[in-house]
């Protein structure tokens, strides 16, 4: 099973996403359609392990908080970005949900060398001019907040048509 970790957003956070995305030029782009914070990519993952993430991410103590959308990003932060999103602020609050999690899956996974959190709005299939990078750059986000009150262990399937989302556990912060 090839699993992550994620925060999921309110319909209006994905409204202001999608409204954003339609901001930007969209040639070489490949737009998200299922919008989440991802905290952890744990990748493929047989089920006894994913007994064992299931369970210990149980452990997680962590206050509901609120967050709202930031600036629009890049990865990688170079000439040549592959990806595009929307930054999530209080970094702060969501970098401690993420090394609990993180730290509570050690032995099981690696930690994470760095955590930006984000919501990926697309992923650029060809290196864009530097004249569209500033665009992107400039494109303005309304400040929607929400709030962050649980996360979810998630199956990603692959197919034609794009990652196939399905939560396998939900827990409440």
């Amino acid at each position: 099973m090839r699993l992550f970790i994620a925060v999921d957003v309110p319909i209006e956070v994905s409204d202001e996403l999608k409204r954003v995305q339609q901001l930007l030029p969209h040639q070489g782009l490949s737009l998200s359609h299922d919008f989440h914070c991802t905290l952890k990519f744990l990748g493929e993952v047989d089920p006894k392990k994913m007994a064992q993430v299931a369970e210990r991410l149980k452990a997680v103590k962590v206050k509901p908080f609120e967050a709202l959308l930031a600036q629009v990003g890049f990865f990688p932060l170079n000439e040549s970005p592959r990806v595009v999103w929307v930054g999530v602020d209080p970094k702060d609050k969501i970098v401690v949900l993420q090394k609990q999690v993180d730290d509570l899956l050690v032995g099981l996974f690696s930690k994470e060398k760095s955590f930006i959190p984000h919501l990926t709005l697309g992923r650029m299939r060809e290196v864009l001019d530097k004249e569209s990078l500033k665009v992107f750059a400039k494109t303005r986000v309304n400040h929607v907040k929400f709030l962050v009150d649980s996360f979810a262990l998630v199956e990603s399937v692959l197919s034609p048509q794009g990652a196939v989302h399905r939560v396998i556990e939900r827990y409440p912060l």
